[in-house]
């Protein structure tokens, strides 16, 4: 562990657009890289945010199981411009998850953690699930599509130990309670928000949570 760790966060807006999503972030981690950056953070589902039927259609596995085009490139990036990513994955489930016949077209909301020699050091599966009924009658239902995940996951950083949790899952104390316990001395919450969710989450209300 260093003394000082230059950390970058990306921001961008996934589009259903892959190519276009992935030439931003190629961008902006060089830019990151170019400055001085060790590690950089992309957003949830940073690669593609569409359709169900079209994202079913980029899904990736981690065992390389099935070609994975996106990750290959995100690990190319990391070895490349020498920084550690952390990225959000839409990860095609090994066929052991695959419980039945209404799961069979779920994939995991996935966070993943690219080491700068490209090996895959850590994989975190979003574990709260964001199901809600807005006011304005809209429903989401992050379940109907995607598989919960079930481990708390730290992983090894340059700057120390990183919890690794997605979006929602910053509405459940007890996950970054377990994290601190298990040494995270930092914790990344990659996220998408809708609008309307967006501002909740800075108000901290929580009207709509099931």
């Amino acid at each position: 562990m260093s003394g000082t760790t230059r950390v970058a966060l990306a921001q961008l807006c996934a589009t259903t657009d892959v190519p276009a999503n992935l030439a931003t972030a190629e961008r902006l981690i060089f830019s990151a890289a170019e400055q001085g950056a060790e590690v950089v953070l992309l957003p949830e589902a940073f690669a593609f945010i569409g359709p169900d039927r079209e994202k079913r259609q980029i899904l990736e596995p981690l065992d390389r199981s099935a070609p994975s085009p996106i990750l290959d490139r995100c690990q190319a990036l990391a070895t490349d411009t020498g920084c550690e990513l952390i990225i959000g994955h839409h990860e095609l489930p090994p066929t052991a998850a695959l419980l039945g016949t209404d799961e069979r077209e779920k994939s995991y909301n996935t966070c993943v953690h690219i080491g700068i020699d490209g090996a895959i050091k850590a994989a975190y599966r979003k574990i709260h699930l964001f199901d809600i009924d807005l006011d304005d009658g809209t429903s989401l239902m992050e379940s109907a599509r995607t598989l919960p995940g079930s481990d708390i996951v730290t992983t090894d950083t340059p700057f120390g130990i990183l919890g690794l949790t997605i979006c929602y899952d910053l509405r459940f104390p007890y996950l970054f309670q377990a994290l601190v316990d298990r040494g995270a001395v930092a914790i990344s919450v990659p996220s998408a928000f809708t609008a309307t969710t967006g501002a909740a989450s800075r108000t901290g209300s929580n009207p709509h949570r099931r």
